[in-house]
């Protein structure tokens, strides 16, 4: 039996939700440049509009025929409806996201807060054993395994910037939120998975594959 964990063992139900979260991932990463740049350049035309207006002010003109003449109302409704359809074609990715998040177990994260408080990381540390095996990974003793759970532990551990809720009672740094935690654990996973591990494999459409060694191909 090899001695070296086995990454590519994992579930093909785990790889399907890693999957949806990646494509999810990176589509909304393309979606929110693109959306900025499309609003960037829509703010500058009516930059360049109000500036135009003020100058004609400045030069003697009306009211009334700047209003007319240098009107943003367009502008205004093609920034409104840019920011619409960014929302709708950022909502079923999103979901897609929030159901992918389903692979990580409750009570990670109630042992993360634990940790957090206290700085007792142990609970914590055996809840992430508990999911790597639950995704298939074949790791052969006990020291690569606790080796690997404080790998996670600490890329998905720590605080953030103190919440609005927090700062208000006198905080400056807090435990993340639920949904920044499981996004950040879920990025972890990517991470050892398709970056360090390399056994999942990016397609362009940006969904995962369990990869193919030259072995298994003959």
């Amino acid at each position: 039996m090899s001695k070296n964990i086995n990454a590519s063992t994992i579930t093909d139900n785990a790889i399907s939700m890693l999957s949806s979260y990646n494509q999810a991932t990176l589509i909304l990463r393309k979606l929110a440049n693109d959306y900025k740049e499309a609003n960037s350049a829509l703010l500058a035309q009516k930059d360049e509009l109000l500036e135009k207006r003020d100058n004609a002010l400045k030069e003697g003109a009306s009211i009334d025929r700047v209003s007319v003449e240098f009107s943003t109302v367009d502008i205004d409704r093609q920034i409104r409806a840019l920011s619409e359809k960014y929302k709708a074609d950022c909502e079923p990715w999103r979901a897609a996201q929030r159901n992918a998040r389903k692979l990580i177990p409750k009570d990670v994260y109630a042992s993360y807060q634990d940790a957090y408080a206290k700085g007792k990381i142990s609970a914590y540390e055996a809840d992430v054993k508990n999911f790597l095996a639950s995704l298939g990974v074949q790791i052969p003793t006990t020291a690569q395994l606790n080796k690997l759970a404080r790998l996670f532990v600490v890329r998905t551990s720590g605080s953030r910037r103190a919440s609005s809720k927090k700062a208000e009672e006198g905080h400056y740094i807090s435990e993340k939120s639920k949904v920044q935690y499981a996004d950040i654990f879920m990025l972890a996973i990517l991470e050892w998975l398709v970056t360090d591990k390399k056994v999942l494999v990016v397609l362009p459409d940006s969904t995962l594959v369990r990869k193919v060694w030259e072995k298994e191909q003959a």
